[in-house]
């Protein structure tokens, strides 16, 4: 049985949890620094909770850095000394991240959002890897098996540009239908009326047509007198008319590129 020490108590750490607590060949414990959540983690999960300054925090095969981008070199420096393999998941960091403090370090990145860390379906997430060793990669491997998902070797510089392009993909486009809902909100709309639309946008992005061929709308078709209104009904929302207005060009300076 392999023993597996993953630090953070957030949306990541949660959807471990939910796919590693239990499996029969780990042994899964929490580390985190808020005491409270880790606690109720731990008893949801029935796995054992450590606080960050425990002083019997015990040794593990692996370490898995379930933490915010900034915080984890300082927890790798911090914790190296308490697993053969320190592990982090951030698709915006380097190997290095971890490298510099161990000498089997790992990356698994899972290319995924975990809004609903509890629904997240593990076997359909893309999983990249890369490694300081052999050693390192067989453990990674190990991890990236038990959690079910495609396995991809990667780069820093492959897996930076993928993060890039899932912040487009999902942060960003997350963005734009909150901006719709705050809207809504503000103008006593129903966002219900929204939905059919929003679901066949992401169907349709999902067939594997070109997706520049997929957007319409006023700036599209080049509306003016359209685009005019929806800038007055924005008059008194500065940043989202500002936000409009950008992306209408870009919208525009898409199109024409693809034209060419």
């Amino acid at each position: 049985m392999k023993s597996l020490l993953i630090v953070g108590t957030g949306r990541l750490a949660t959807a471990l949890l939910h796919r590693l607590a239990g499996l029969e060949d780990w042994k899964v414990s929490l580390l985190g620094r808020n005491r409270e959540k880790a606690l109720s983690l731990g008893l949801e999960f029935k796995v054992p909770v450590y606080a960050l300054e425990d002083p019997f925090l015990p040794f593990a095969d692996g370490l898995l850095l379930a933490v915010k981008d900034d915080a984890v070199e300082d927890l790798a420096a911090r914790f190296a000394d308490r697993a053969r393999v320190l592990i982090h998941l951030s698709g915006g960091l380097p190997l290095s991240s971890v490298g510099h403090h161990c000498a089997h370090a790992a990356v698994v990145y899972p290319l995924q959002t975990f809004a609903r860390p509890r629904e997240v379906s593990w076997q359909e997430i893309p999983l990249f890897l890369q490694a300081t060793s052999e050693e390192a990669l067989t453990f990674a491997g190990e991890v990236a098996r038990a959690l079910g998902g495609p396995l991809y070797e990667s780069s820093d510089l492959e897996r930076q540009r993928l993060h890039l392009c899932a912040v487009w993909a999902s942060n960003f486009s997350r963005l734009m239908l909150a901006e719709a809902w705050r809207l809504c909100q503000q103008w006593n709309l129903s966002f219900a009326h929204l939905l059919p639309l929003i679901q066949e946008t992401f169907r349709g992005a999902l067939t594997g047509d070109s997706l520049t061929d997929l957007i319409t709308g006023p700036a599209a078709r080049g509306d003016e007198a359209t685009m005019q209104t929806h800038r007055q009904l924005l008059n008194s929302l500065p940043e989202q008319a500002e936000l409009y207005s950008l992306l209408s060009k870009r919208i525009q300076a898409l199109l024409h590129r693809a034209e060419d």
